[in-house]
């Protein structure tokens, strides 16, 4: 939620050009990413598009929401095409669903599921294989309560699978069921543990799920003691410069913020800037982010130049890449204006506010609770002059 006061962006939005009819709020990379998925197919993308918007999610949430939603793709194209025979039904249903075809997919995987049921012992794994690929349609299509029941069943008929615990654990994130959650992850890693050892990437991700769930929870030292083990594999498997290792600096950037000890939030936040400025270049959303998560940090500790180079830096890159007119740039607007507000200089911290109340009221109108607290921040900072 946007607060009073400055702070960190989740994540950024615009709707992209291309031929998809669907306005989506999101980033032109994204969108071309998610392209890449259907091989070009606009009206694929115009489906899943509809789905997130029939969810009503605020559109500040859309690009992360798409984010999470291209990682998930790719484990369901790793897990089938890594483990399964190209003929197997949850093959067949990946290559439906990537057609477009989603409806088919649900149906061709719904048919498989029965009949590899009705086999019972000897039809397990296969069952529980159309089980799990029918969550990951189901999951991507939005509808998560659904796909709660099929990685459900897949995790029930088999329980050494890491996968099918890993991504159960995933969704039940999304869920806020947290415990539940870190239940299914320690036991994906002590399976994937088993059969790839220690230094394996699936592991580094099990850890890295584990620490979020920990922060979501409020306990920031297991937070940091998974965020660091997962780091640590990454860096041995892949070296400094990856876009997995600046992930974990980032997330221990965003755990250590929360700590007495902030001090270390910069140092691990300005390592992932380092490598996103390294993948990406200046103009990028994580670039954009990581400026802005920097200039909190700052705030906090009191730097205010500091805090204005950062903030300003990342509201001139969402401005360049999403436009005047989006959510995040008005979050970018409220925070400077926080800034300037505790800095004592009324007319800035109006000016900022000013400019992020009206793109939020443009955006949502004079009811929603982001243009409520920002013209709330407006009337503090005039009853202060």
């Amino acid at each position: 939620m946007l607060k009073k006061s400055v702070e960190e962006k989740s994540g950024a939005a615009v709707s992209p050009e291309g031929e998809t009819t669907t306005t989506c709020p999101i980033s032109k990379e994204t969108h071309n990413s998610l392209l890449e998925i259907f091989t070009g197919n606009h009206t694929a993308l115009d489906k899943i598009f509809l789905a997130l918007k029939e969810t009503n999610r605020e559109s500040d949430l859309w690009e992360s929401e798409m984010q999470r939603w291209l990682e998930s793709c790719k484990i369901f194209e790793t897990c089938f095409d890594e483990s399964l025979p190209d003929n197997s039904s949850a093959a067949q249903a990946l290559a439906l669903f990537k057609s477009g075809d989603f409806k088919g997919a649900e149906e061709f995987l719904r048919k498989s599921l029965g009949i590899h049921v009705a086999l019972e012992e000897k039809g397990k794994h296969s069952a529980a294989s159309d089980a799990f690929a029918l969550g990951f349609v189901k999951e991507l299509l939005f509808d998560y309560q659904e796909a709660r029941v099929f990685y459900e069943k897949a995790a029930r008929l088999n329980p050494q699978n890491g996968a099918y615990l890993n991504q159960y654990g995933s969704l039940l994130t999304c869920l806020g069921e947290y415990h539940k959650a870190i239940e299914y992850f320690t036991r994906a890693i002590e399976r994937i543990k088993a059969v790839s050892g220690e230094k394996h990437a699936r592991v580094a991700d099990g850890y890295y799920r584990l620490g979020n769930s920990w922060k979501e929870l409020g306990n920031i030292k297991k937070a940091i003691e998974y965020f660091t083990k997962a780091l640590e594999i990454d860096l041995d498997i892949y070296g400094e410069k990856h876009l997995n290792v600046a992930k974990r600096y980032d997330a221990l950037g965003s755990a250590w913020k929360t700590t007495d000890d902030a001090r270390e939030a910069i140092d691990y936040y300005t390592k992932a800037l380092e490598i996103y400025l390294d993948i990406y270049g200046e103009k990028h959303p994580s670039v954009a982010t990581t400026y802005n998560n920097l200039g909190l940090v700052w705030f906090a500790l009191g730097h205010a130049r500091y805090t204005k180079d950062f903030l300003s830096k990342a509201l001139r890159i969402d401005v360049e890449i999403y436009g005047e007119k989006h959510p995040n740039v008005a979050k970018d607007y409220n925070n400077l204006g926080g800034m300037w507000k505790t800095l004592g200089d009324t007319r800035k911290a109006i000016e900022s506010y000013t400019k992020a109340l009206k793109i939020f009221n443009d955006l949502y109108g004079s009811g929603h609770s982001y243009t409520k607290t920002v013209q709330s921040n407006i009337d503090y900072v005039k009853g202060k002059k």
